[in-house]
C-alpha cells in the first residue's frame, strides 16, 4: 500500500503531469464549468439569434474571433457530416468551389489529427472543445521532449514546454486549428531529425519522415514553411558542429525528407494547385512588415487592449500582433546568450536558437526582407506577423539552456555576471518604454493600466527569481520549480481567456427562422442577405448557402453572379481569392434560379418587403428575427435546358455529392448546380461522354431524346495522381526502414 502511494506521488510530481494539470487549468472552465470553446456567443449580436439571446448575454466573448465562428468551426462541422454520412468524398455539394480547396479550408485532411476523431463520437460543441484543449498539449509534449536534448533536468524541460505551450502565438491562433498544430509539431520534427543525426536510428529517420509528410496535409503553406526554415536552420548548425560525422546522416536525412515530402504528395499536388492559380489571378503585391511599436507586445502583450476586455484599440487582427511568451524567458534567454557570448561556447541547438531568433525578427519586423520574401512566389502569403513563432520558439529553446547551464555549473563569475546583466537589461527596457508609453499605460485605458501593473509585478518577480538563482547556492534545487510557477501565472494571466468558453445554450442557438428552413430548405440553397460579411455559420444547421467564405478557382462564379457582388465582395476576391455574397444580391437575376436558391433570409421584415415586390418572390415567413422569401422560380440542382432555353426541373437528391446515378428523360441540356470541371467524369446509359459548361459555369452533357441513366462521379487528377505519389512513398519508407533493421540485425555483435 505504501508502494502504491509512493508510485502516485512521484507520478503526480513528474513534470509531464505537472504539464497535463497545467494545461487543464488553463481550460478550467470547460473542464470544470461545462462549458464549450467557442466564441459562438458573437452570433447573438445580430440576427436571427438576437431576437432569441438568452437574458444572462451581454456581450460577445471575444468578437475578434470572428473567423471560428463564421468560417472556421462550420466548415469542420460540414466535413465531419460528410464523413460520418458517406465516409471521406473529394467533393463538398455545402461549397461551391468544391474538392480542390478540401484539404486548405475544410479540413479535409484534418483528420490527421487524431482529436478530429471527436467530432464523430460527441457532440459538435464538446468535439470543438476537445480537439482544441489537446493543441496546447501536443505543443507541451513535443517541447518536453525536444527540450530532453538541451537537458536532462525535468524543470528545465518543463520550464520550456509551458512556454511554447502556453504562448501568445499559440493560444492567440488556437481557434485557427491548423496552424498551431503545425507549429506545435515543430519540437517533435527536430528531436527526430537531432536524434537521427546524434545516433543513426532509423526508427527516428522514419518516424521524422512521417512527421514532415503529416504536416502536408493540413495544407496550410505559410505555417509549413516556417516549420521548414527553422528545421533547416537546427539541422545544418548541429551539422556543422560536427561535419566529418555527421554529413553521411545529413544526405540520409535529406532523403528520408524527400520521402516525406513524397508522403504528402495526396495534399501537396492540390496545395500547388490552388496556389499557382491563387498566384495567376489574385495576387497584388506583398504586405508590409509588422509595426515597431508592437515590440512592446514582447513586454506588455495588452499594450493596445484586449478584445475580451472589448477595448482593442488598433487596426488589424488582435492574434496577428500578440505572440507573448512571457518576461522570465526572455531574461534567460538573454541570460543565455551572455553567458555563450563570454564563454565563447554554445551547444549547437543554442546557438541554432538564436539564429532562428534573429532570423524570424528580420523576417518580421525590416521592411526590406519582408518586401523582398513578399515578392517571391509562394512565400507571398506567409505574412511578417507570423514569423513570430520562430521568435517564441528560440527563447523558449534559450531559456531550457539557460537553466540547464545554471544547474550543472558551479557558482562562477560568468554564471553570476550574465544573470544579473541578463535580468537588468530587460529589466531597464520594460522601465525605459514604461517611461516612453507611460501616457497610455496610466491614463488612457483602465484594462491596460491594470495589466501593466501586473506584468511590471512578473518582470520584477521574474528578475529576482533569475538573479537569486545564479547567486543562490541553497536554491538551485527548488529553483527551478519557482521559475516555472512564475512562468505559469504570466502566461496564465494573458491567455486564460482569450479563447471564449461559453455556455451550451449560446453554441449556435436554434430560432424560429432558422426551423422554417431546415424544415423547407431540402436539397435547395439558402441566400442570407445582410448580416455577418461570412455566412457559413448557417451550413451549422444543415443548410446549404449559395453565400459564405467560399474558395473559386476561377473568376466565372463572379461573371455569373454580376452586379450582385458588392465592390468589398470583389475587393476580398481580389485579394485573397474568396468570394461572398450577400451584401448587395439582385435576386431577379436568372443566376440564382440555377444556383437552387429556394429562400432568402433577411435580418428584419421591411430589408424583405423591397424585395417580394419581384413576381418570384414571396415571402412566407416573418417574425423577430428575420424574414424568409421563397424563389418560385428556383430550379433544382438538376434540370433540363430544351432547344428554346426552357428549363426543366428534376426532383433527385443525389445519393452521394461524390458520385450518383439518375433516371433522365431527355433530350437537351442536362445541367448540373455546380461549376464545371474535366475531373466530373459522366456516362449515359454506360458510356462516356463529354462534359461542357452552361451559362459559362454550370457543369452539364448534350442528352438525346428518350430515357436514360446517367452516372456521374468525381475523379480528380490532381488528388489521384497525389494519391499514387503518397502511396509509393509510404511503400519506399517502409522498405527503407526494413531493410536498415535487417542490416542492423545481420551485423555481428
Amino acid at each position: 500500500m505504501r508502494m502504491a502511494a509512493l508510485a502516485a506521488t512521484r507520478a503526480l510530481r513528474h513534470p509531464v503531469t505537472i504539464l497535463c494539470l497545467l494545461v487543464a487549468a488553463f481550460f478550467y472552465k470547460e473542464i470544470f464549468l461545462g462549458r464549450v470553446f467557442s466564441p459562438a456567443d458573437q452570433l447573438l449580436t445580430q440576427n436571427p439569434w438576437q431576437a432569441y439571446r438568452p437574458p444572462t448575454f451581454t456581450v460577445a466573448s471575444n468578437p475578434l474571433r470572428s473567423d471560428e465562428t463564421l468560417i472556421n468551426f462550420p466548415h469542420r462541422f460540414d466535413i465531419a457530416t460528410d464523413v460520418k454520412q458517406f465516409t471521406f468524398t473529394l467533393w463538398q455539394d455545402h461549397t461551391l468551389a468544391g474538392s480542390r480547396e478540401t484539404f486548405s479550408l475544410h479540413y479535409l485532411a484534418g483528420w490527421i489529427y487524431l482529436p478530429m476523431l471527436a467530432f464523430l463520437v460527441f457532440p459538435a460543441g464538446l468535439a470543438n472543445t476537445i480537439l482544441h484543449m489537446t493543441i496546447p498539449l501536443y505543443a507541451g509534449l513535443a517541447m518536453y521532449l525536444f527540450a530532453s536534448l538541451l537537458s536532462q533536468n525535468r524543470w528545465a524541460r518543463l520550464f520550456g514546454a509551458v512556454a511554447f505551450a502556453l504562448n501568445g502565438y499559440s493560444t492567440v491562433w488556437l481557434s485557427s486549428f491548423v496552424l498551431p498544430v503545425i507549429v506545435a509539431t515543430l519540437p517533435l520534427i527536430l528531436y527526430l531529425a537531432i536524434r537521427f543525426l546524434r545516433d543513426g536510428r532509423m526508427l527516428h529517420g522514419a518516424l521524422f519522415g512521417v512527421a514532415t509528410g503529416a504536416i502536408l496535409f493540413f495544407a496550410y503553406p505559410p505555417a509549413v514553411i516556417i516549420v521548414a526554415l527553422i528545421t533547416g536552420v537546427f539541422v545544418l548548425t548541429y551539422w556543422l558542429a560536427d561535419r566529418a560525422a555527421r554529413s553521411f546522416p545529413l544526405l540520409r536525412l535529406v532523403g528520408l525528407g524527400v520521402l516525406g515530402l513524397g508522403l504528402g504528395l495526396a495534399a501537396l499536388l492540390p496545395t500547388i494547385s490552388d496556389l499557382s492559380n491563387f498566384a495567376s489571378k489574385t495576387y497584388h503585391g506583398p504586405p508590409g512588415p509588422m509595426p515597431l511599436r508592437f515590440l512592446a507586445a514582447f513586454v506588455f502583450p495588452n499594450i493596445a487592449g484586449n478584445p475580451i476586455a472589448q477595448d482593442w484599440q488598433t487596426v488589424g487582427n488582435y492574434c496577428e500582433y500578440v505572440a507573448y511568451n512571457g518576461s522570465l524567458p526572455f531574461m534567460l534567454a538573454g541570460t543565455g546568450v551572455i553567458l555563450m557570448a563570454w564563454t565563447r561556447r554554445a551547444a549547437p541547438l543554442a546557438l541554432a536558437a538564436v539564429v532562428t531568433g534573429i532570423l524570424s525578427f528580420v523576417l518580421t519586423y525590416n521592411a526590406t526582407v519582408v518586401h523582398l520574401v513578399g515578392s517571391l512566389p509562394v512565400l507571398y502569403d506567409l505574412n511578417p506577423d507570423r514569423w513570430t513563432i520562430g521568435i517564441d520558439f528560440s527563447v523558449a529553446v534559450l531559456s531550457v539552456y539557460t537553466i540547464d547551464r545554471l544547474i550543472a555549473s558551479p557558482a562562477s563569475r560568468a554564471r553570476l555576471v550574465a544573470a544579473g546583466v541578463g535580468a537588468g537589461l530587460f529589466l531597464v527596457a520594460t522601465l525605459g518604454l514604461l517611461w516612453l508609453r507611460r501616457n497610455q499605460f496610466l491614463h488612457v485605458d483602465d484594462f491596460i493600466s491594470r495589466d501593466f501593473k501586473l506584468r511590471l509585478v512578473l518582470v520584477l518577480l521574474g528578475a529576482a527569481a533569475v538573479v537569486f538563482f545564479a547567486y543562490g547556492r541553497r536554491l538551485t534545487s527548488w529553483a527551478p520549480a519557482l521559475l516555472v510557477a512564475v512562468l505559469a501565472v504570466d502566461l496564465f494571466s494573458f491567455g486564460v481567456d482569450f479563447n471564449p468558453a461559453i455556455p451550451g445554450n449560446e453554441f449556435y442557438p436554434v430560432t424560429p427562422a432558422i426551423q422554417y428552413l431546415q424544415q423547407h430548405a431540402g436539397p435547395y440553397r439558402v441566400l442570407p442577405v445582410g448580416g455577418a460579411y461570412y455566412t457559413d455559420d448557417f451550413t451549422v444547421y444543415g443548410l446549404d448557402v449559395v453565400t459564405g467564405y467560399d474558395h473559386f478557382r476561377d473568376d466565372r462564379y463572379l461573371t455569373l453572379l454580376g452586379d450582385s457582388l458588392s465592390g468589398d465582395e470583389r475587393s476580398l476576391w481580389a485579394h485573397s481569392g474568396f468570394v461572398t455574397i450577400g451584401q448587395q444580391p439582385h435576386l431577379a437575376s436568372p443566376a440564382f434560379d440555377m444556383l437552387a436558391v429556394k429562400y432568402a433570409y433577411f435580418q428584419t421584415a421591411p430589408a424583405a418587403a423591397t424585395v417580394a415586390a419581384w413576381g418570384h418572390w414571396q415571402q412566407v415567413y416573418s417574425g423577430p428575427d428575420g424574414a424568409i422569401l421563397e424563389n418560385l422560380q428556383a430550379l433544382p440542382k438538376q434540370f433540363i435546358a430544351d432547344s428554346t432555353g426552357t428549363t426543366h426541373a428534376i426532383n433527385h437528391v443525389a445519393s452521394r455529392p461524390d458520385k450518383d446515378t439518375l433516371e433522365v428523360d431527355g433530350g437537351g441540356t442536362l445541367v448540373w448546380s455546380k461549376p464545371s470541371s474535366p475531373d466530373w467524369k459522366v456516362s449515359v446509359d454506360g458510356h462516356a461522354v463529354s462534359t461542357g459548361t452552361y451559362a459559362g459555369y454550370f457543369l452539364s452533357i448534350d442528352l438525346p431524346p428518350g430515357h436514360h441513366t446517367v452516372a456521374i462521379s468525381y475523379e480528380p487528377r490532381v488528388y489521384l495522381l497525389g494519391a499514387i505519389g503518397s502511396l509509393l512513398a509510404a511503400l519506399a519508407l517502409v522498405a527503407v526502414y526494413l531493410l536498415s533493421r535487417r542490416r542492423q540485425q545481420a551485423r555481428p555483435r
